[in-house]
C-alpha cells in the first residue's frame, strides 16, 4: 500500500490505489477459500463413487472412470494442500536430509520403470534442511512430468544433484519437446496450460507445479524450469540454502 500523506489530487489517488488493492485481496481470498469449500465438498461424493463402483464387475469402463476419478482425488489433494501451504498456522517438520539416500529412496518408487529414471550424478556428504515428505511430493512431481512428456524411446529423465557456492542443487532433466520460451514464465501459475496437447496428458490439470512451487517458497528455496540449451527437453533446477550439516 502507498502511505497517504495529502488530501490533494496525489492524495486521492494513492487512497483510491489503496482501495483498489484492498477489494483485489478480498476477491483473492474469495476465490481460495472457494476453491477449499468445493474440494471439502466434493471428498464425500467421490468416495461414495469409488465404493460403488468397487461393487460393479471388472470392466474397461469401470477402470476408465476409476482413473478419472483418481485424477480427481489428486486435483482436489493438491488444493487442500496449497490451502495449507497458504494457512497463517502451517508448520513445517524441518530435518537435515542428506541428499544422496534421500535421492535414492525417491527413485526407489520408479524401480519398475525399465531404468527410465536414473541417478546419473550426486555430490556425497551434502544436506538440506527441510520437510522430507513435502521435498518428496516436489521430486516426484517433478519426475512424473518428465516421463509423462518424454517420448517412449527417449533417454532415461537424469536426477542430479551437487553444491554450488552455498547452494544445494537437485535437477531433473529430461528429453521432451521443451515448452515454448514465452510459455515459461506462466507454467507454476494454478490451472494454467502450456497447450492442448498437453492438456490431454493424463492427470494434468495444471497444480501440480504450482504446489511444488508453494513448497519451494515454504522452505526458503527456488524452483526454476528452463528449456535445455542446444538440447531437447526441459531442466528443472530445486535450489536450497546449503546445510550447516554439509561436509
Amino acid at each position: 500500500k502507498i502511505p497517504v500523506q495529502s488530501k490533494d489530487e496525489l492524495g486521492q489517488l494513492a487512497d483510491a490505489y489503496n482501495n483498489m488493492t484492498g477489494d483485489l485481496k478480498k476477491m483473492m481470498q474469495a476465490r481460495d477459500q472457494l476453491l477449499l469449500d468445493v474440494s471439502h465438498e466434493l471428498r464425500t461424493p467421490l468416495t461414495n463413487s469409488k465404493l460403488a463402483l468397487e461393487m460393479l464387475p471388472e470392466s474397461k469402463q469401470k477402470t476408465s472412470i476409476m482413473e478419472d476419478i483418481g485424477e480427481m482425488e489428486t486435483m482436489i489433494n493438491e488444493l487442500l494442500e496449497t490451502a495449507r501451504l497458504n494457512s497463517d498456522s502451517f508448520t513445517l517438520s524441518v530435518i537435515d536430509i542428506e541428499v544422496e539416500p534421500f535421492l535414492r529412496k525417491v527413485l526407489e518408487n520408479y524401480s519398475l520403470q525399465n531404468n527410465k529414471v536414473v541417478l546419473s550424478s550426486v555430490t556425497k556428504g551434502i544436506y538440506i534442511s527441510g520437510d522430507e515428505a513435502r521435498l518428496t511430493t516436489v521430486i516426484k512431481n517433478l519426475i512424473d512430468n518428465a516421463l509423462k512428456y518424454s517420448a517412449a524411446d527417449a533417454d532415461s529423465v537424469r536426477i542430479s544433484a551437487f553444491k554450488e557456492a552455498s547452494s544445494v542443487i537437485i535437477q531433473v532433466e529430461d528429453s521432451g519437446p521443451g515448452i515454448p520460451e514465452e510459455k515459461l514464465p506462466f507454467i507454476f501459475e494454478p490451472f494454467y496450460k502450456v497447450d492442448n496437447t498437453r492438456a490431454k496428458q493424463p492427470g494434468g490439470y495444471g497444480l501440480g507445479l504450482h504446489l511444488c512451487k508453494r513448497i519451494m517458497h515454504v522452505h526458503n528455496a527456488e524452483l526454476n524450469i528452463s528449456n535445455r540449451i542446444g538440447s531437447k527437453g526441459l531442466t528443472a533446477k530445486m535450489v536450497f540454502p546449503l546445510s550447516r550439516k554439509s561436509s
